[in-house]
């Protein structure tokens, strides 16, 4: 009788410790991250440019978007040279419970085209 009382106890703990984990279920989808980065000028999806991509981070509960654009100019100090490469890349990182903006961060960079 106190072998069986004990198994299920010891059952019943085990089953109350691994309930206890929080799975993220997002309130968002594709769609809906793409009207918010869209509103927050985030995708950039113009057919020369790379196409955006969308991830799910089921540990942070997050949506990340990135967008990245790349075009050559010749203007400043690149008229002196073969022209540049201007690269400009956001990402916009969104809860998906509250569905709000937690982070966007703006990175661009010229490079010089030598040749």
């Amino acid at each position: 009788m106190f072998k069986i009382l004990f198994v299920t106890l010891f059952l019943f703990n085990f089953l109350l410790c691994f309930s206890q984990e929080s799975k993220c279920e997002s309130r968002l989808d594709t769609t809906k991250v793409i009207k918010i980065a869209k509103r927050h000028n985030a995708y950039w999806n113009k057919k020369s440019q790379g196409v955006p991509y969308i991830t799910f981070d089921e540990q942070k509960c997050s949506w990340t978007v990135v967008s990245t654009i790349s075009r050559h100019t010749n203007k400043g100090d690149c008229k002196n040279t073969n022209g540049c490469t201007f690269v400009k890349k956001v990402t916009l990182v969104v809860d998906a419970h509250s569905k709000k903006v937690i982070s966007k961060t703006k990175w661009q960079k010229l490079y010089s085209n030598y040749e």
